[in-house]
Protein backbone atom coordinates (compact mmCIF):
# COMPACT_ATOMS: atom_id res chain seq x y z
CA UNK A 1 0.00 0.00 0.00
CA UNK A 2 2.82 2.46 1.07
CA UNK A 3 4.69 1.64 -2.02
CA UNK A 4 1.84 2.41 -4.63
CA UNK A 5 1.58 5.81 -2.88
CA UNK A 6 4.88 6.45 -3.15
CA UNK A 7 4.59 5.51 -6.73
CA UNK A 8 1.64 7.74 -7.07
CA UNK A 9 3.20 10.60 -5.79
CA UNK A 10 6.60 9.85 -7.78
CA UNK A 11 4.09 9.78 -11.17
CA UNK A 12 3.64 13.60 -11.69
CA UNK A 13 7.69 14.03 -11.45
CA UNK A 14 8.12 11.48 -13.80
CA UNK A 15 5.69 12.87 -16.69
CA UNK A 16 6.88 16.27 -16.09
CA UNK A 17 10.79 16.00 -16.48
CA UNK A 18 11.87 15.52 -20.06
CA UNK A 19 15.31 14.94 -21.70
CA UNK A 20 16.96 17.54 -23.74
CA UNK A 21 17.67 16.69 -27.08
CA UNK A 22 21.06 17.59 -29.06
CA UNK A 23 21.76 17.62 -32.66
CA UNK A 24 25.89 16.91 -33.52
CA UNK A 25 27.17 18.32 -37.01
CA UNK A 26 30.18 17.19 -38.19
CA UNK A 27 31.86 18.22 -41.68
CA UNK A 28 35.58 17.89 -42.01
CA UNK A 29 37.25 18.62 -38.96
CA UNK A 30 34.31 21.12 -37.87
CA UNK A 31 32.23 20.14 -35.09
CA UNK A 32 28.75 22.30 -33.38
CA UNK A 33 26.24 20.62 -31.14
CA UNK A 34 22.77 22.57 -30.76
CA UNK A 35 20.12 21.80 -28.38
CA UNK A 36 17.06 20.38 -30.64
CA UNK A 37 13.24 19.90 -30.37
CA UNK A 38 13.22 16.49 -32.07
CA UNK A 39 15.57 14.65 -33.82
CA UNK A 40 13.78 14.85 -37.03
CA UNK A 41 14.94 18.22 -37.44
CA UNK A 42 18.43 17.43 -37.42
CA UNK A 43 19.18 17.42 -40.81
CA UNK A 44 21.90 18.56 -43.29
CA UNK A 45 20.46 21.83 -43.96
CA UNK A 46 19.65 22.44 -40.01
CA UNK A 47 23.53 22.43 -39.90
CA UNK A 48 24.64 24.61 -42.52
CA UNK A 49 21.60 27.07 -41.45
CA UNK A 50 23.18 26.81 -37.85
CA UNK A 51 26.56 27.65 -39.07
CA UNK A 52 27.39 28.31 -42.37
CA UNK A 53 31.33 28.02 -42.33
CA UNK A 54 30.78 24.22 -40.76
CA UNK A 55 32.24 23.18 -44.14
CA UNK A 56 34.72 25.91 -44.62
CA UNK A 57 38.70 24.46 -44.44
CA UNK A 58 42.06 26.33 -43.49
CA UNK A 59 43.95 25.10 -46.36
CA UNK A 60 47.48 26.77 -46.18
CA UNK A 61 49.60 28.01 -43.14
CA UNK A 62 48.72 31.68 -44.48
CA UNK A 63 45.23 30.52 -42.67
CA UNK A 64 43.63 31.17 -46.32
CA UNK A 65 40.32 29.91 -46.46
CA UNK A 66 38.13 27.56 -48.81
CA UNK A 67 34.58 27.04 -48.99
CA UNK A 68 34.16 23.34 -49.69
CA UNK A 69 32.44 22.24 -52.97
CA UNK A 70 28.65 20.82 -52.97
CA UNK A 71 29.80 17.17 -52.82
CA UNK A 72 31.83 17.67 -49.21
CA UNK A 73 28.58 19.58 -48.19
CA UNK A 74 27.14 16.18 -48.80
CA UNK A 75 29.19 14.33 -46.34
CA UNK A 76 28.47 15.81 -43.65
CA UNK A 77 27.33 13.50 -40.59
CA UNK A 78 25.01 14.70 -38.14
CA UNK A 79 23.94 12.67 -35.35
CA UNK A 80 20.75 13.04 -32.73
CA UNK A 81 21.60 12.47 -28.75
CA UNK A 82 20.23 13.16 -25.45
CA UNK A 83 21.81 13.87 -22.32
CA UNK A 84 20.47 12.29 -19.27
CA UNK A 85 17.24 13.33 -17.46
CA UNK A 86 16.34 14.46 -14.32
CA UNK A 87 14.05 11.25 -13.86
CA UNK A 88 17.13 9.27 -14.92
CA UNK A 89 19.35 11.05 -12.10
CA UNK A 90 16.80 10.80 -9.37
CA UNK A 91 16.22 6.89 -9.71
CA UNK A 92 20.13 6.61 -9.58
CA UNK A 93 20.90 8.42 -6.86
CA UNK A 94 17.51 6.69 -4.76
CA UNK A 95 19.14 3.55 -5.32
CA UNK A 96 22.67 4.50 -4.22
CA UNK A 97 21.03 5.90 -1.10
CA UNK A 98 18.32 3.00 -0.58
CA UNK A 99 21.79 0.89 -0.77
CA UNK A 100 23.56 3.21 1.64
CA UNK A 101 20.60 3.46 4.21
CA UNK A 102 20.41 -0.40 3.97
CA UNK A 103 23.97 -1.02 4.71
CA UNK A 104 23.75 1.88 7.88
CA UNK A 105 20.81 -0.22 9.25
CA UNK A 106 22.65 -3.49 8.98
CA UNK A 107 25.72 -2.13 10.45
CA UNK A 108 23.62 -0.33 13.18
CA UNK A 109 21.26 -3.21 14.46
CA UNK A 110 24.67 -5.55 14.29
CA UNK A 111 26.72 -3.61 16.69
CA UNK A 112 23.59 -3.08 18.99
CA UNK A 113 22.82 -6.87 19.23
Amino acid sequence: MKVSILLLFTLPIQITTAYQLYCRCDCNQNSIINPIEKCGLCTKEYCLNQDKNLCVVKDDKHKNKYDSSEKEKENIIISCFQVESFKDSLIIYSFIFTVLGLLAYAGYKTYIL
